[in-house]
């Protein structure tokens, strides 16, 4: 408990980052098992393995502790079993290992059980009730542990048989054990160093500004020649914070962090994790529509333009009029001014889509805030039907747009999923980025194809959200699109 203590003390003294989200997601995702500690994945061993339909994943989860370390330990199994047969009774006392190694193995080895999700698995309800542990999401990482250990117990031994073998003169025997472990260390090691080898060598280093590719270096000419307030990556990204998060195009990504670092510029946009709640949700709202106050413009100061970087073909159409506002300076470099990011334009208009269904839930009794009637899920079930005999008609093949508004009780409630069913089949639509948020609510949209003869469909909220809180749905859209 000392180690949770020490953390979160840390924390709360010296983050000066709002909310960063109670449960983060991924506490039984990220875990290891036995494939990813004890088999290779990068070997020709892990191809082999591979055919045979065996997964070494998720890669959080890896830590892999050798063939030398899989050896060690199934001497270690034969000898406390053949000791417990011996002398009739369980023993977990490995008499050749110092007391603390010996502390330091069964201590890693009940770290490897719980990296591998124990006893949480066996009952997720149980996660919820030391809910402070689910901070750590990632537990594939504690078998970290058990790797360092493993290896030193390897080594060891090798310093016990070479004690051993030299006390009895036998010198050929440890210089075959000490060479035929080597071997195996080194060649399982290889692959991986020819890996990073690659991923070092055939990339450009991008923080010397003299290895940049003449595109970069023409475009961060013309950038330090004027001041900037900060980097506005449009498509906008933020990613990092559950809920509020906002993906871009990778090359987007990369290039607008490169264009921080070489021109010393702050960037609005982020690629982090565990990242504020609040603060995620202030700056993913600044692309949202124009007609909507941005809760950031007060917070932000803003005595120079902004450096707008476009990748124009992965913009919604809220970043296209924020994009159509800025004044290009060069080629794919464009300056916005705070003014026109944080105008209020009250005579915007979203343009409208061919709509088929609308539900605006007013025959409702249920509200929200004193809002007018609004949808609520079941609670404690892990779908809730929101609507059954929606008719689409269409004559070919169809694709829909669904649209629909989340009002948010707390900061950090994980989305919902939607399910489109039709006689024989359903497609699950799994909502990730909000498309507007505005005050206390935000708009998800996805969208589902319809084959020829499925014009009837229900429609479904689903996902581990439900089973332990309300949703307030309202405001649910369908149109065709092309």
């Amino acid at each position: 408990m000392l180690p949770l203590v020490i953390y979160f003390f840390y924390v709360k003294v010296f983050d000066n980052h709002s909310y960063r989200g109670g449960i983060p997601w991924g506490f039984f995702h990220y875990q290891a098992n036995i494939n990813t500690v004890f088999l290779p994945n990068q070997t020709f061993l892990s191809v082999w393995l591979q055919n045979l339909g065996i997964k070494i994943s998720p890669w959080e989860g890896w830590a892999y502790i050798g063939l030398g370390g899989d050896m060690v330990l199934l001497f270690i199994l034969v000898y406390l079993v053949k000791k417990g047969v011996r002398k009739n009774r369980i023993t977990l006392r490995i008499v050749p290992l110092p007391k603390t190694l010996q502390t330091a193995f069964w201590a890693s080895l009940i770290i490897l059980f719980y990296s591998m999700g124990f006893p949480f698995n066996l009952f997720k309800p149980m996660a919820d009730w030391f809910s402070v542990i689910q901070q750590f999401r990632a537990l594939g990482r504690f078998a970290w542990v058990f790797y360092y250990v493993i290896g030193t117990v390897v080594f060891y031994w090798v310093y016990l048989i070479a004690r051993k073998k030299m006390i009895k003169q036998k010198k050929t025997t440890f210089y075959y054990v000490v060479f035929i472990l080597t071997l195996i260390y080194f060649l399982e090691g290889v692959p991986y160093h020819l890996l990073t080898k690659d991923m070092i060598t055939n990339r450009l280093n991008y923080f010397d500004e003299k290895q940049l590719p003449e595109s970069y270096q023409f475009k961060l000419h013309t950038v330090n020649q004027y001041k900037w307030q900060a980097i506005l990556p449009l498509p906008f990204y933020h990613l990092g914070a559950e809920v509020f998060t906002k993906s871009a195009p990778e090359t987007l990504i990369f290039q607008s962090m490169i264009f921080s670092y070489h021109a010393s510029v702050p960037m609005m946009a982020s690629n982090g994790s565990r990242t504020s709640m609040e603060e995620a949700r202030k700056l993913i709202q600044v692309v949202s529509p124009p007609n909507i106050y941005k809760d950031i413009a007060k917070e932000m100061p803003c005595h120079y333009p902004l450096l707008v970087l476009p990748d124009s073909a992965s913009m919604n159409i809220f970043e296209k009029y924020y994009f159509e506002q800025a004044r290009k300076i060069s080629n794919d470099v464009y300056s916005l001014s705070c003014e026109k990011l944080f105008e209020v334009n009250k005579n915007y208009r979203e343009p409208e889509c061919d709509t088929v269904i609308y539900l605006s839930f007013d025959n409702v009794s249920t509200s929200f805030k004193n809002e007018r009637g609004v949808f609520v899920t079941e609670k404690s079930k892990h779908k809730t039907l929101l609507a059954k005999h929606v008719y689409l008609p269409h004559q070919t093949v169809q694709k829909y747009k669904v649209s629909f508004w989340v009002y948010y009780t707390t900061i950090d409630e994980a989305l919902p999923n939607m399910i489109i069913e039709t006689p024989g089949r359903w497609q699950l639509i799994d909502f990730k980025n909000p498309e507007i948020i505005e005050k206390d609510r935000m708009r998800f949209s996805g969208t589902f194809k319809l084959r020829e003869n499925e014009t009837e469909v229900a429609i479904l909220i689903s996902g581990n959200l439900l089973e332990k809180k309300q949703v307030y749905i309202d405001d649910l859209t369908i149109c065709k699109t092309n």
